[in-house]
């Protein structure tokens, strides 16, 4: 169906009339943008903004609206099809008291004076001289802190209610034009937390991974789509701050929002020069000063397995001359108890850094917490160590029983011998690793179980103690000549 040419003329007409005055500054509104967020651990996102918005032809002053006030202003980038861009200013120059004081002195304002402590006010004009107090010249006299309340002609200009980013630009051509603004705020950031439920036999476990979005950037984000970075990302020393009306860090965090259910593969890492990627489903909305839950993934019937050791003792100790005190007070420890996932099952794909619960259920069926302890970020297939604690039940107590000191300093010939007790209250038997610490230039030459090579120069013995009983390992090291 054809218009006629005078309603297509009127249609024309109400366009172009909608067009801003060339010169004038335009406002490109915030509604209907789309956004898009990429997250990372270290207290940085990526955000990229897009946004339509009608232009005039030739040079024109824009205003984009609505971004971070924790904006790393160098970063930003603004671009679209025949768009040209000559200068960015981001203007951080905030609405508030102060500032209207601030860019009000030497200005005309008027003082609404209290007329009666009970009834009205009365205007009276004067000139701010200083925002300190403030002082006022009012009829010749300078007053200081006068009772009332000021109230200004206009806003002075440079202010804005929001953070904008200003950009001198050249249009090709007039029409609606799609913007594409991209840049690096602080204030946002996050961390990953898991739950393992362990099972009763502690074989098995069921993990659940969560991520903790926090918003300090002092702009909310409504449904934009969500991109967490996992990974060391180098970044130089931060930005100086501009001080004056920027708006300081928020320190106080909303409630946290509602959380999404979790899905069995909420999202999927995408490897990046060695960054992970995880792409979340689904739009993200979260107000500034809020943190938010999100799933990020699960898995069930993860094998696991708790594993004992002792700490091993200093290798400066494990050399020291025989002291006959030791006898009769021997060292004592209690082991660490360390939840171990093994790699081929553990996680499927790549797990972010965070802190990780472990729970287990009581006789009732109510989950108690073991332990926590935070992990590095894990790649696809790598063994978890979670450390729990230490275990009440089991006692290691450690005696010199024999010591052969180098003649001369700590040259020569020497030999260390070592008794070490563990004692198993449990009511089931146990596996407790010894690690001990082998001094340089030093061999094991006697031993009463094998051992194996540990890290760091410790030998390790795998010792099985029978439940409400003790084993007893007896070792001792020597250095040659050399």
């Amino acid at each position: 169906m054809r218009l006629p040419c005078g309603g297509l003329g009127l249609a024309l007409a109400a366009f172009v009339s909608s067009w801003p005055a060339v010169g004038a500054e335009v406002t490109v509104p915030a509604e209907g943008r789309s956004l898009a967020l990429t997250v990372y651990n270290q207290d940085l996102a990526l955000v990229r903004d897009r946004r339509q918005v009608v232009l005039p032809a030739g040079e024109t002053s824009l205003a984009f609206a609505d971004v971070s006030p924790k904006m790393l202003a160098g970063s930003a980038d603004l671009s679209g099809a025949g768009i040209r861009v000559a200068a960015q200013v981001v203007d951080f120059a905030l609405l508030s008291p102060d500032s209207l004081l601030r860019r009000t002195v030497g200005g005309e304002v008027t003082l609404m004076r209290p007329a009666t402590p009970n009834s009205g006010e009365i205007p009276v004009r004067g000139r701010l001289l200083s925002e300190d107090g403030p002082i006022l010249d009012i009829g010749g006299h300078v007053e200081v802190a006068p009772p009332g309340r000021i109230v200004y002609d206009r806003l002075p200009e440079g202010l804005r209610a929001a953070p904008a980013l200003s950009s001198q630009v050249t249009v090709s051509g007039a029409g609606r034009h799609d913007l594409d603004l991209t840049y690096l705020t602080s204030g946002l950031g996050w961390h990953a937390e898991y739950q393992l439920f362990l099972d009763e036999s502690e074989s098995k476990a069921d993990l659940k991974a969560w991520v903790m979005l926090t918003n300090a950037s002092g702009t909310s984000f409504q449904d934009a789509d969500l991109t967490l970075a996992s990974g060391d990302v180098h970044q130089a020393a931060a930005p100086v701050d501009v001080g004056g009306d920027r708006p300081r860090m928020l320190t106080v965090m909303k409630a946290a929002a509602p959380v999404q259910p979790m899905s069995e593969q909420a999202a999927v890492p995408e490897d990046l020069s060695g960054v992970a990627l995880f792409h979340l489903a689904g739009p993200v909305s979260i107000d500034d000063r809020q943190s938010k839950l999100l799933a990020l993934f699960v898995r069930a019937g993860v094998p696991a397995r708790r594993e004992i050791a002792g700490d091993p003792l200093p290798q400066f100790l494990a050399g020291q001359p025989f002291d006959p005190a030791r006898n009769r007070d021997p060292s004592f420890s209690r082991p660490q108890s360390v939840l171990v996932l093994d790699g081929a099952g553990a996680q499927a794909t790549t797990a972010p850094q965070g802190l990780v619960r472990v729970f287990r259920r009581d006789g009732a069926g109510i989950p108690r917490l073991l332990g926590e302890d935070r992990i590095g970020q894990k790649a696809k297939g790598e063994t978890w160590r979670v450390a729990l604690g230490r275990d009440g039940d089991i006692g290691i107590t450690r005696i010199q029983t024999s010591f052969i000191p180098p003649k001369t300093g700590n040259a020569g010939p020497m030999e260390s011998a070592w008794r070490i007790t563990v004692i198993n209250a449990k009511a089931q038997p146990v596996t407790v690793l010894l690690r001990e610490a082998i001094p340089a230039g030093t061999a094991i030459v006697e031993e009463s179980l094998p051992h194996r090579d540990g890290d760091a120069r410790q030998a390790v013995w795998p010792i099985k103690v029978p439940a409400q009983g003790e084993a007893v390992l007896i070792y001792k090291v020597a250095r040659g000549d050399g």
